[in-house]
């Protein structure tokens, strides 16, 4: 029985780690997309808050994937119980799949940096029809999910980081939005929640 736990525990840390490196390989194109969207904000001076925000948010969701590499690699008993972790797991791999989901129906308007295109558009399909920045959300899941699979108190200080991180970046982000996009203050009627529904 405790070898099954243990193989529980192996196997939900190592999915996790894949996940997360999985998604910074390629939704972040290994951080090249980044460190250009990063460069473009630095260009654009469109916010300090927002240059500010994708740096705080890249370093912790770093900071997150190398303590998952540490953790799968040294093996060290397990802090948490395989119920914990499966759940986290389980976060984690809806969060991967919702940035790609949202990601791909905002299509080429998606961009890291608070910016808007000379042909933008308000997007209101899919996940963007129940809340108005559905990549936050699901990024929060993602590293939420991290945080209880590898449940270290740095781990679930940056966890909780990120969540601030990500809140505050999608309240930046709309009060750009609401002064240089036409429609998004009747968008942001019509789609009443930011990040979850039923709470902000």
């Amino acid at each position: 029985m405790e070898n099954k736990i243990l193989y529980l525990y192996r196997m939900f840390r190592w999915l996790t780690f894949i996940l997360l490196l999985f998604w910074l390989l390629v939704y972040w194109q290994g951080g090249l997309k980044l460190c250009a969207d990063f460069r473009s904000a630095l260009k654009s001076r469109v916010s300090r808050l927002d240059v500010f925000l994708l740096v705080f948010l890249a370093i912790l969701g770093l900071g997150m994937t190398l303590t998952a590499a540490w953790t799968v690699f040294t093996w060290t008993k397990p802090a948490a119980d395989s119920l914990l972790e499966g759940w986290g797991f389980i976060l984690t791999l809806t969060g991967v799949i919702g940035t790609f989901f949202s990601r791909a129906v905002l299509g080429k308007f998606w961009a890291a940096q608070t910016a808007t295109q000379s042909d933008h558009v308000v997007v209101v399909a899919g996940p963007y029809s129940v809340v108005r920045h559905p990549i936050y959300s699901f990024a929060i899941l993602l590293y939420s999910g991290a945080g209880m699979v590898f449940p270290v108190w740095w781990n679930l200080l940056a966890a909780a980081g990120i969540v601030l991180g990500y809140a505050l970046k999608a309240w930046e982000e709309e009060r750009f939005l609401v002064r240089h996009l036409e429609g998004y203050a009747e968008y942001r009627r019509r789609v009443r929640w930011r990040l979850f529904p039923g709470l902000w």
